[in-house]
This record gives structure tokens, sequence and C-alpha cells, in this order.
């Protein structure tokens, strides 16, 4: 597999399927799992994070399952650095990464990039996404327009997200995401990836978290 080929990334919200699809794929395909959900990297948090089980992992090779104690701190600049590092392993010994994950802060980061910012000031987020709410998107788009033109180019006028974190990063820093791109402030996997997003119907989905949640129990 060449490190040009779009690595697959399944998400969905919690008992979707996820880590049954990955590894249906695994039993088929030379993959080798990426975990990207945020509760999964924690050691000993086993009820409630749908970790896969031990029988799970004796189907498939995953990676980036029990980093860290509760409490400690993992950022999402950390977990690209992680993944990262995963996914050039595998490729390297011939397998194919699969990422899987439901925490859109770790997935966007890996596939869009982050830029490296030492402390967030939340009151600054909050305000934009105020402003967002009152406003609209089109002004916000506006602004980013006339701050960073080339990262504005790039994003749609309805992506509330991606407008808020270019205005977030240019009050928090007093540059502007094209220019932290430029001077090395922006970590990037360097890879490309394609969405593959599970999204079962509502009651079919909570059906599947309360068995779920009742064989954690039993267990």
């Amino acid at each position: 597999m060449a490190e040009t080929s779009p690595i697959p990334i399944i998400c969905g919200p919690t008992g979707s399927g996820k880590t049954a699809a990955a590894l249906e794929l695994a039993g088929r395909f030379p993959y080798e799992i990426v975990n990207a959900d945020s509760r999964q990297i924690i050691r000993h948090l086993e009820i409630g994070t749908a970790k896969p089980t031990a029988e799970e992992r004796s189907r498939a090779v995953f990676h980036l399952l029990d980093l860290i104690e509760p409490g400690e701190a993992y950022s999402a600049v950390r977990y690209v650095t992680d993944a990262t590092r995963v996914i050039k392993d595998i490729i390297k010994r011939g397998n194919r990464p699969l990422i899987v994950g439901g925490t859109g802060l770790y997935l966007r980061a890996l596939s869009e990039g982050i830029v490296q910012i030492e402390s967030d000031d939340m009151t600054i987020r909050e305000r934009l996404e105020a402003e967002m709410t009152s406003v609209g998107s089109e002004p916000l788009w506006e602004r980013l327009n006339q701050i960073d033109p080339l990262e504005a180019a790039k994003v749609h006028p309805n992506n509330k997200v991606r407008i808020i974190r270019a205005l977030e990063i240019y009050q928090l820093t007093g540059k502007t995401k094209s220019e932290l791109m430029a001077s090395g402030g922006y970590q990037s996997s360097g890879f490309q990836f394609t969405y593959y997003c599970l999204q079962p119907e509502r009651g079919l989905l909570y059906r599947g978290i309360e068995a779920r949640v009742d064989q954690m129990i039993e267990n």
C-alpha cells in the first residue's frame, strides 16, 4: 500500500458497529486497527467506553489503546504524533492502517492537521460560537476572508467549525492559520483519508447500546 493511498476512517456514534465493521475488514484484508476514541486511550476504563474485548483483540491487531492513566493529560497534537508514528510503522510492514473511532477532535486533527497552540482560551471560542448562532456563518466567513484569504478559500461559508477555529487561532496567536502552517506551527499526519460514517436507525442504535451495557455489567 503506497503512502499516498487514502486511509479509511470508520466513524459514527457509540454502538453504531464501528468495531464489528473493522474486525470484518481485518479478517479479510491485512488491516491493523488504529483507535481514535479518546476514552479508549485511557487504561482501566472498560465499562462505558466500548473498548474492544480480549476476544476481539485476539482477532486483529489494535493500536493506541490503554495509553495513559486516568487523569493524565493527552492532547489532539499528541494524538496526531502517536497515530502518525503507528500508521508509518504499519505501512512499513506492508499492512494497511484502519482508523476507527468517534472522537471528532482527534479525527479532524489527524485528517486535516492541527495548529500547535500552548494554551486555549475557551472564552474566545464561546464568544465566536455565540456570534455564529446570532448572525450566522456568512458574516464570520467574510471576516475570515479579510484576515486570512488563503484559509477562507479552502473553507465553505457554511462550515461553522472550521471558520470558528480559524478565527480563534488568529485571536489566540495574532497570526493567521496560513501563517502558522507556513512557519511550521501546524502539525499534520501527511496522509490522505476517506471517511466511512456508520449511522444506524436511532431505535436500533439505542437497543444496541442497552444490550452492550448489560453485557459489560454481566462480565
